[in-house]
């Protein structure tokens, strides 16, 4: 059994995991923890198929779920929760609501991120750690326990995915086990700002879930401006790994850019966006920039919105415009992390 001071996170762990960590006899006895978890239980005492005595020997060990929801932000269809983990760290974790009811979770999988793109609230605190395959669990946990089902789960939070990618699969499957919530892969998406090796690791774990790509913009020069990762992972390769990924799942592949006015939405990014999205089956968000305390981008205005995705159109490009889902609690794409910034500050 691992010591009683280490941060020993139970929701990281499948059935025949918790067994052999915790000496759980009958063996049967780690199905049914594995199953009350994903059941929503959040305490110990509320597993009453464990006997009394095993329950107290536990929760005098470790907490049944490690974080804990410090905040919640709120409006008509969307809820952020700032949520504390086991070492005080703070992850943010978003619910958006859609006219249908359908529920999508919004998780992060890094405290921080270390990909250092100009334009994102979150790169501003760089990488504080990666989370545990559990604390990623365990956002969901949160939010299902305040608000029923979630139907699809997206890795668009705090941090870039493919930089912790270990915990990010181990999380899905834990998901996904028949003895936790059950759900398809494919209501799971992984967002990237475009990490090649992890695309391609996608492929050799078999995961087939939903992948999309924040290009932000198909000129390699201004992707190297704006994106620290850019020129390390050069278009021309991420196209390749996205046409291998594509190849293997048979699924269209999200596109994304957050518009600034006056960086990306050039004639010459419509040309060039054009070209990359040759022979990919994609739809294609262009979604206007969130605005960011301190940074100097500016959000196009409904006119410079409409000018460049009909310069899109005229080009042949797939395009859906997204409009603001969260940003009346600080939780839509790129302004997480503020929660972060203000504890640091205390």
């Amino acid at each position: 059994m691992p010591p009683a001071t280490a941060h020993f996170i139970i929701s990281s762990f499948f059935p025949h995991e918790l067994e052999e960590h915790l000496g759980l006899m009958p063996r049967y006895r780690a199905k049914q923890l594995f199953q009350s978890i994903y059941q929503g239980k959040m305490h110990w005492d509320e597993i009453t198929v464990f006997p009394q005595a095993v329950r107290s020997r536990f929760a005098n060990l470790y907490p049944l779920i490690s974080s804990s929801v410090m905040k919640t932000y709120q409006d008509r269809a969307n809820t952020k929760f700032v949520i504390r983990l086991i070492d005080g760290q703070i992850a943010e974790a978003v619910l958006l609501m859609d006219k249908n009811g359908r529920k999508t979770a919004c998780v992060s999988c890094q405290v921080g991120c270390a990909m250092d793109c100009a334009f994102c609230k979150t790169a501003q605190l760089g990488l504080r750690r990666n989370l545990d395959a559990g604390e990623i669990v365990e956002q969901i946990l949160h939010l299902q326990h305040r608000h029923g089902r979630i139907d699809n789960i997206v890795y668009m939070g705090m941090g870039e995915p493919m930089n912790n990618l270990n915990n990010v699969i181990k999380s899905i499957r834990l998901l996904a086990h028949p003895d936790g919530l059950g759900m398809g892969l494919r209501r799971f998406t992984i967002s990237t700002c475009g990490l090649v090796d992890g695309i391609r690791r996608l492929v050799e774990e078999k995961l087939p879930v939903g992948l999309a790509f924040s290009l932000v913009t198909a000129d390699q020069s201004l992707r190297e401006e704006l994106m620290y990762t850019a020129k390390a992972n050069p278009l021309p390769q991420v196209k390749q790994a996205l046409l291998e990924y594509q190849r293997f799942t048979g699924q269209r592949i999200t596109l994304e850019a957050a518009l600034m006015a006056g960086y990306n939405d050039r004639p010459k990014d419509a040309q060039l966006l054009s070209e990359f999205v040759q022979g990919l089956d994609y739809m294609f968000n262009l979604i206007p920039w969130n605005p960011v305390p301190g940074l100097l981008f500016r959000r196009p205005n409904q006119a410079e919105i409409e000018a460049f995705t009909a310069i899109l159109h005229s080009h042949g490009v797939k395009v859906v415009r997204r409009y603001q889902r969260g940003a009346n609690v600080a939780a839509a794409c790129g302004q997480l992390g503020a929660e972060v910034l203000s504890s640091q500050a205390k």
